[in-house]
């Protein structure tokens, strides 16, 4: 056999998304120790993929085509957890007919694709010194120190709430956070 003939064993790939996913879903569970839940996950979908990608051909599968069903999935409202666990089913099974069938004479779509993020959240915004000192104003008593403490020391709130009298160095005149616990 010379190096541009086809492979023997490609006759015995699947040839559609539909196939290969109804493959993976029958052999996944009894080749692997998976949990129901894990079988049940895999197997939604499977049936996902094939209702958006069937009756594809896997020679025709492109990083174009997973691209636009994911953009199209975002589109409809989808979560990108779902998303991304759909394209890792379809990941897994395109490896599983690998290491039973031998190697695709295609390169896998799923090579270029970016599974899709969830958007950051929005960072909180953090008030301004004006602001801070306007708060401060207002307190009276223990809450306005801890409020000035945390304010001025960048120290958290836990740590300004352990605070003990051992804690300010009254000769120095200063305050030390963190600091071990000092023997009598």
């Amino acid at each position: 056999m010379n190096s541009t003939s086809e492979p023997s064993h490609c006759a015995t790939h699947p040839a559609s998304i539909e196939a290969l996913l109804g493959w993976f879903v029958e052999v996944y569970p009894n080749r692997h120790r998976v949990r129901p839940a894990t079988t049940r996950a895999r197997t939604s979908a499977a049936g996902r993929l094939v209702r958006a990608l069937a009756p594809l051909l896997l020679k025709d599968l492109t990083t174009g085509r997973l691209k636009a069903y994911v953009n199209a999935e975002l589109q409809t409202g989808r979560g990108v957890c779902g998303l991304r666990a759909d394209l890792a089913t379809l990941a897994l099974a395109w490896h599983e007919a690998e290491a039973e069938f031998g190697s695709f004479p295609w390169p896998s779509p799923l090579f270029r694709v970016v599974k899709p993020r969830s958007p950051a959240p929005a960072s909180p915004a953090l008030p301004t010194p004006q602001q801070v000192w306007r708060v401060i104003d207002m307190l009276d008593g223990w809450p306005k120190l801890a409020t000035l403490l945390l304010a001025t020391t960048g120290a958290r709130v836990i740590e300004v709430a352990a605070l003990t009298w051992g804690d300010f160095r009254r000769r120095q005149g200063r305050l030390v956070l963190g600091a071990p616990p000092r023997r009598r």
